[in-house]
């Protein structure tokens, strides 16, 4: 018990990134032997630096993809049940103090059923499809071109672990 008091915070801080992180995960977690996989994860398209700051994004096309985020987080968060909540409260309490866990980690300590992640699923799906709307074509050949290399990247990781 003491051990598992020792790495709620961690979990906790991993859960926050990821609800602050889903809203914009490139592309859309996958049932994999019962479990969610998130492929491709990007950071907010509005922050300093961020992955989609190379795609010289319009004003209005920040305002969009930050309303994208806002609504499927809310939508995201009404999936959850109170103590799922509570668990991404406490996570993101623990991101602002700096603690950070592995995002796996505390997904994996909300127990989510398997209709919780289909919804979930369907959501990001959604989500990804807004967002692919908010892009010009030259915008979205960059992007693709970055998830090639951000997959090569992911995968030379995975190689050398």
């Amino acid at each position: 018990m003491m051990k598992m008091n020792k790495f709620m915070p961690f979990l906790a801080g991993a859960v926050a990134l990821n609800v602050t992180v889903a809203p914009l995960i490139a592309k859309a977690g996958t049932i994999h032997n019962g479990r969610t996989l998130v492929a491709q994860a990007q950071q907010t398209p509005h922050k300093k630096g961020g992955n989609w700051a190379k795609l010289n994004l319009t004003d209005a096309q920040k305002q969009q993809l930050r309303q994208i985020e806002q609504d499927t987080r809310k939508q995201i968060e009404a999936v959850y049940t109170p103590e799922q909540l509570a668990t991404l409260k406490a996570a993101r309490e623990q991101h602002k103090q700096g603690q950070h866990g592995g995002r796996r980690n505390v997904m994996k300590s909300l127990n989510l059923s398997d209709a919780q992640k289909a919804q979930i699923k369907q959501i990001r799906e959604a989500q990804r499809a807004k967002i692919d709307s908010v892009f010009t074509s030259e915008q979205k050949q960059q992007l693709q071109q970055q998830r090639a290399q951000w997959q090569q990247k992911r995968q030379q990781r995975q190689q050398q672990q």
